[in-house]
């Protein structure tokens, strides 16, 4: 009876020279193959470069979503302040229609076409009532797999004349 030691030793030879060829010669082209890492950086590369691609262009998205939210909000601000100057004591009572122009007159880089533009006056366009501006705007992104995006920004002011 072979003791186990000698009999694991055994089974290790066989299973080396079956994977390998020859149990003489270790360096062969199996073991070369599992020791050589040439090709491991553009591999590493490969797995990385997809993912900090998305990074970088979302980062870009969500930039360009907070200014176009940015712009949509000044033109809010804007067209409030219109409406707020001219009530049914001016000379020139404002219109839903001026204060879209006016607010499509502050969308830097967007499509005033498609601003949307919500005006209520409470209870009426005379000095000392409320006006509410609701300002919308389809966000469309640059990458074709996120679904657009509707920004809203809104201002009440006081028409003070």
């Amino acid at each position: 009876m072979m003791p186990a030691r000698d009999f694991l030793k055994q089974c290790a030879d066989r299973a080396e020279r079956h994977l390998i060829g020859r149990a003489d010669r270790r360096d062969t082209r199996l073991v070369r193959l599992w020791r050589d890492s040439s090709a491991a950086a553009a591999v590493e590369f490969a797995l990385c470069a997809p993912i900090l691609v998305m990074l970088s262009l979302g980062t870009v998205e969500i930039g360009r979503a907070m200014l176009t939210y940015h712009d949509l909000s000044l033109a809010a601000f804007e067209a409030g302040r219109y409406a707020m100057v001219h009530g049914t004591g001016s000379a020139t009572p404002a219109t839903k229609a001026q204060l879209k122009t006016v607010a499509s007159a502050r969308l830097i880089g967007a499509d005033p076409a498609k601003l949307g533009i919500d005006v209520t006056w409470d209870p009426n366009n005379n000095p000392g009532s409320f006006v509410t501006i609701a300002l919308s705007y389809p966000f469309d992104f640059m990458v074709g797999f996120v679904p657009y995006l509707t920004l809203r920004s809104d201002v009440t002011v006081i028409i003070a004349n």
